[in-house]
């Protein structure tokens, strides 16, 4: 596929992928502002970890292009002080939705190995944001859980939308 035989809306659309993908979870179930600190670092450290890597492939081209701040690196709807759950909620709405539009352009344009390459990164972007700390646990570190039920469901629609089957009790792909 590569950059060069994508229109430029499809392009950006990939880019905003990573992106959408890491605040849909964020917005799923924000807990206050060091976890969320914690989990913008984790998509940071996962596109930097992806953009470093001895590949060119799609998912490389991406990282790397956002790692490198070309082009339009707007994040999707903002959170508005005057109704953040309202905001919070159409930030997870469009995670989904960008996911939908990038399986269409995915399955039209790419290869099928870039085509699962890159929705199956989308998907561990998504999931390693999930799992950045431990939520509602004393001190950040007893109890708590890993991933909250309302990410679960946030990391569930974002399989659905990308067309992947997962294993229920490890989230990892099974099948595409």
């Amino acid at each position: 596929m590569g950059r060069a035989t994508i229109t430029r809306d499809d392009w950006e659309l990939l880019r905003l992928a990573p992106l959408s993908v890491g605040l849909g979870i964020i917005a799923a179930d924000p807990a206050g502002p060091e976890v969320m600190e914690r989990e913008i670092d984790r998509l940071r450290v996962m596109l930097h970890t992806t953009a470093g890597a001895d590949r060119r492939d799609l998912v490389h081209e991406v990282a790397a292009s956002l790692v490198a701040g070309s082009g339009n690196d707007r994040l999707p709807p903002r959170w508005s002080e005057r109704d953040p759950a309202s905001a919070r909620a159409d930030a997870a709405a469009e995670a989904v939705r960008v996911c939908r539009r990038v399986t269409e352009v995915l399955h039209q344009r790419a290869s099928i190995e870039e085509d699962l390459a890159f929705r199956r990164w989308l998907y561990d972007l998504a999931r390693g944001v999930a799992r950045a700390t431990r939520k509602q646990a004393f001190l950040g570190l007893i109890g708590g859980s890993v991933v909250t039920p309302a990410e679960q469901h946030e990391l569930d629609a974002l399989a659905a939308a990308l067309e992947l089957e997962l294993d229920l009790r490890s989230g990892v792909v099974l099948r595409v």
